[in-house]
């Protein structure tokens, strides 16, 4: 009988385990090609991070306002953020007017 206890009790503990691990964070994309961002709205979950590819032959940056800016960013770099607050993050592009996106973050 008490085999049985410990054999339950070992269970119990695996799987209260298994669901209490919490849940890897992400690496998002968001590409910046014919002066647009791709996808230009994303969601994701708190603590995941978005990196922005430019993938046209001109310049770019990503200027979240408060959160910070890239610098201007040739054809290949990339600028990543971690996302730790739940919210609606409005970004643009500075050097082409009317490029612009959203990243919601649950």
């Amino acid at each position: 009988m008490e085999m049985k206890k410990l054999i339950f009790l070992f269970l119990t503990v695996l799987v209260v385990l298994a669901f209490a691990v919490p849940a890897q964070a992400e690496t998002h994309h968001v590409s910046m090609k014919n002066r647009a961002f791709v996808p230009q709205e994303l969601t994701v979950s708190a603590g995941d991070t978005v990196t922005w590819t430019n993938d046209d032959p001109m310049l770019h940056d990503v200027d979240l306002g408060a959160l910070g800016e890239s610098p201007d960013l040739r054809k290949g770099e990339t600028y990543s953020m971690t996302f730790d607050r739940p919210g609606t993050y409005d970004y643009v592009c500075n050097i082409h007017p009317g490029m612009a996106g959203k990243i919601v973050v649950k």
